[in-house]
């Protein structure tokens, strides 16, 4: 997001910190994204067949794995 130039004005962390928090919740919940399912070599091309576009937020919904927090994301996504 902000490159690979060091930055060493300390004053900026707490900005960029903000600027994360943001980003992450966009990114998590409302950018969807392709999961590859599988990569099948043919001769010597690779053929990829990806899942369909759905958010991390949708995927972890679908996943039963983590009852517990279901209900604390749902709230996330809310605000």
């Amino acid at each position: 997001m902000f490159g690979h130039v060091r930055i060493e004005d300390p004053t900026l962390i707490p900005l960029m910190n903000e600027i994360y928090e943001v980003w992450g919740k966009l990114h998590n919940y409302f950018m969807p994204q392709m999961k590859l399912i599988s990569k099948d070599r043919e001769g010597s091309k690779f053929k990829k067949k990806y899942d369909k576009p759905k958010t991390p937020y949708q995927r972890l919904m679908e996943c039963e794995t983590y009852p517990e927090e279901e209900e604390k994301l749902r709230q996330i996504k809310a605000t």
